[in-house]
């Protein structure tokens, strides 16, 4: 987000955590409805809130999802969903049901496994650390939602070998952005060739 500052509005929310559970949402930090005024915004309030939450045993994708859906409704406006998470879903049919209907909108999805709630407790066994986020959501979705969704490893940008751009070598930041943003364009015009954003956007 550092790398690629804005100053859109940008709605932050909260799941799979105590208070929600795998069953809602709620806003993050202190604003009523989570709208933070651009990326600096938005990391100050991630910054400030993450360290009050308390992380649950079950998450669902299924309810971030719907907001944002709704968030779409309301803007009419191409939208990325960017989700940090660190467990696997406990509701993977809901979860793939809820992308079918997001499918009928202009939205993105990346998700960011960041390694840690591997099914014993020791992330490192695992290479795909939530199996079921990036294996078994894939499988079941139909392939026009498919194409809204993509799931990115953390770990495996952060041991890939260093990217250097002639004798300088690449911020690990920018390389994170690059891996994340690289399925966006190909997303963006499938969308577009579906109708959902305008060829002239």
């Amino acid at each position: 987000m550092c790398i690629y500052p804005s100053h859109d509005p940008i709605n932050l929310y909260r799941f799979g955590c105590t208070d929600t559970t795998d069953q809602r949402v709620l806003p993050l930090g202190q604003a009523g409805d989570g709208t933070c005024a651009g990326t600096e915004a938005a990391l100050a309030c991630y910054r400030q809130s993450i360290p009050n939450i308390v992380m649950g045993e079950r998450v669902a994708l299924a309810p971030l999802i719907d907001q944002t859906i709704r968030d779409v409704q309301e803007t009419g406006q191409y939208t990325v969903l960017l989700v940090l998470t660190c467990t696997d879903t406990s509701d993977v049919q809901g979860d793939i049901a809820a992308l079918e209907r997001l499918a009928e909108y202009p939205i993105s999805v990346i998700v960011v496994c960041l390694g840690v709630g591997s099914p014993d407790g020791n992330p490192h066994k695992y290479r795909h650390p939530l199996p079921t986020l990036e294996r078994d959501i894939p499988k079941g979705l139909s392939r026009k939602a498919r194409q809204h969704y993509e799931t990115f490893v953390y770990d495996s940008v952060m041991g890939c070998p260093r990217i250097f751009e002639g004798d300088t070598e690449l911020p690990t930041e920018q390389i994170q952005a690059a891996a994340m943003l690289q399925y966006l364009p190909k997303q963006y015009k499938k969308m577009q060739a579906r109708g959902l954003i305008p060829q002239d956007e």
